[in-house]
């Protein structure tokens, strides 16, 4: 039996800065009692998907199973196992927070961090050739020292670098904007002459990280997220219906610039108008 959802990006959708959205609650509560199964998907990898969920319960988020908490440290871990980095032999050197780090180490994957250098000659310490990627998430502890570490396993190991996601930035609240994963790991790849491997939305596949994505009624399903580059390029390339909601990062006139065929389906100030908007087109 196929099955309705509506999917949510979290920063700047569900919360800012750790905070819930006012009104954002009863909004899934809403959406849940019209027969759509609530999901978030998030670029935000700072967090393991338990660490998430219990955020959610304590924000009165009460409709999410934990199964239906979709993050990028849990998508990085998966293309990770994929390409085979989850062997004995392998390891991953991490820029990151600690929950992203537990997040990696939950999916069975040898990690290394910036604190396991801590006190050492990182100009001419020898590299432990078992490091096969840099992951690089959002951290605000980020400093040269981590830049010239990750750029010595790019060069000299070949390690594969990965971006948890492609933001630049993300709203640390509705006024201020700080750098985000994808930031961090531009300036490794600048030091390094290497592309970095991005993971998360807009790629499609993320969408098949859901448990029993295959019964979802893509055509009758929403997505619905603040940035345009990520959240609204994902509906786009899975199929879902796609809400522009005001609350976070894109505004409304940066839709003008864009083709018919990537402008969001519908641009709403709030959750409540978008609910009114899933009601009114289901």
């Amino acid at each position: 039996m196929t099955q309705k959802c509506v999917c949510f990006d979290g920063e700047g959708v569900l919360w800012h800065a750790g905070e819930p959205i006012p009104g954002a609650s009863e909004v899934i509560n809403e959406i849940t009692k019209l027969g759509y199964r609530p999901i978030v998907i998030t670029n935000n990898a700072s967090k393991s998907v338990e660490q998430y969920y219990q955020r959610f319960q304590k924000s009165g988020y009460n409709s999410f199973e934990m199964s239906d908490v979709i993050t990028s440290a849990a998508a990085v871990g998966t293309y990770l196992q994929k390409i085979g980095l989850d062997k004995p032999n392998r390891k991953i050197f991490v820029i990151g927070t600690a929950g992203f780090v537990s997040q990696l180490r939950l999916q069975h994957l040898q990690v290394i961090t910036t604190a396991d250098f801590d006190g050492i000659e990182f100009h001419t310490m020898e590299l432990d050739p078992s490091v096969c990627a840099v992951v690089v998430g959002s951290s605000e502890e980020f400093t040269y020292r981590h830049l010239a570490i990750a750029t010595r396993f790019v060069i000299e190991n070949d390690a594969i670098l990965i971006s948890a996601n492609p933001d630049n930035s993300y709203p640390y609240n509705p006024k201020v904007l700080v750098p985000g994963a994808h930031a961090l790991s531009v300036s490794i790849s600048v030091a390094s002459g290497r592309q970095p491997k991005i993971v998360g939305k807009p790629d499609p596949k993320v969408f098949e990280a859901i448990p029993g994505y295959k019964d979802i009624d893509i055509k009758n399903s929403w997505m619905i997220g603040d940035r345009l580059n990520t959240d609204i390029a994902f509906a786009k390339n899975v199929g879902l219906k796609s809400i522009l909601v005001l609350t976070g990062v894109s505004k409304r006139d940066e839709c003008e610039a864009l083709s018919f065929e990537e402008k969001p389906d519908f641009v709403c100030e709030d959750l409540a108008a978008c609910l009114e908007t899933i009601k009114a087109n289901q």
